[in-house]
């Protein structure tokens, strides 16, 4: 089972890339270094100066799959969003997609937005705050949906400066011109891992006769949209005081992909929405500005259960650094869950 990759940098290194990169002059120092939570594919600090600027440096774990192609869409997607839409998205300051000279690894340095994560407060709002705030998601994810695509992929630069669409960052192949071939080949690819892991391997059975059975038949006549992919409450920031969405961060997956993958993303959001009149409101809101469930969702979630479900026991062990006493127990809940599924799609 391969362990997430340990990265370590110093402040030294740090301040001789903010000065390479013109990001601080030579009389200017970087004083203080402090390291966010993290999540599974960056480590991310919060950079300090003598000038009492701050900065947020995104450096990269090292992963064949998504060397340089991860880093280059994060950097397209600030770039397309900050030009085309109002939504606020911190500035990318300078950035390598490929391992710097000086820190070793690849790695974006960008504005810090100031601002809570919405999770942090969500409980302790009355029912017109919230309110306030779903309006702003809302709009957000409309201004997103704007943008349609030909192809499901990252969205990339070449060298004339151009949009174009290339592989999904968690894939090898790609872009894709259907669902089909882009929900089979995010299956096909997760097989080798799980038929190398003795807990895992015993479900490649139920997996070849899902691809061989279920994707066939699955049907999808929506538009490939912009999609953040991982729009949650802990990715939201938001200012207390004027409840006012100061920041929408970690746009590393979002690319063009299916309404279905939009929605689904959208509804992480009604994890803070624990009120059942809140939820109407807040997808009211959305249907009246034309976002609604494409024909077919309800059909196709388990079939987006089935391959979350993978994409899960293929990369779980990177998702408890910092609480290793939770990670059996998550895994047999979902190894539980999964083992419903295979009984519902009659895979045994």
């Amino acid at each position: 089972m391969s362990l997430k990759p340990q990265i370590k940098i110093t402040l030294d290194q740090v301040e001789k890339l903010f000065k390479k990169e013109k990001i601080i002059d030579s009389s200017n120092h970087c004083i203080e270094m402090s390291r966010f939570n993290n999540g599974v594919i960056n480590y991310v600090y919060l950079i300090k100066t003598s000038s009492n600027d701050e900065f947020v440096l995104r450096v990269r774990t090292p992963e064949k799959v998504w060397d340089t192609i991860k880093t280059e869409n994060e950097v397209a997607i600030h770039k397309f969003v900050l030009e085309n839409t109002t939504i606020p998205i911190p500035k990318i300051y300078s950035f390598s997609s490929i391992p710097d000279e000086i820190l070793g690894y690849e790695y974006i340095i960008m504005e810090k937005k100031e601002g809570v994560r919405i999770a942090t407060i969500w409980n302790s709002l009355n029912q017109e705050k919230k309110e306030i705030i779903l309006l702003q998601i809302v709009d957000i994810l409309a201004q997103l949906r704007k943008f349609t695509f030909d192809k499901i992929g990252s969205l990339q630069i070449d060298k004339n400066g151009n949009y174009i669409l290339s592989k999904p960052i968690d894939l090898t192949t790609g872009p894709f011109d259907t669902f089909q071939d882009f929900l089979k080949a995010q299956i096909e690819y997760r097989i080798p891992s799980i038929q190398n892991n003795e807990r895992f391997c015993k479900y490649i059975p139920f997996i070849e006769k899902f691809l061989e059975k279920i994707i066939p038949k699955v049907e999808y006549k929506g538009k490939f949209v912009l999609t953040h992919l991982d729009i949650g409450p802990d990715n939201i920031l938001i200012d207390p005081k004027t409840l006012q969405i100061t920041g929408v961060l970690d746009w590393e997956w979002a690319g063009s992909y299916p309404e279905d993958e939009d929605l689904r993303a959208e509804m992480i959001i009604e994890e803070i929405l624990p009120d059942s009149e809140l939820t109407k409101f807040f997808f009211f809101e959305l249907s009246k500005r034309g976002i609604e469930k494409p024909f077919g969702f309800d059909e196709r979630e388990q079939i987006y259960n089935f391959r979350d479900f993978l994409m899960i026991f293929v990369s779980y062990h990177w998702w408890f650094e910092r609480n290793p006493e939770k990670k059996e127990p998550f895994i047999q809940n979902e190894m539980n869950l999964f083992e419903v599924l295979v009984e519902e799609f009659n895979l045994k």
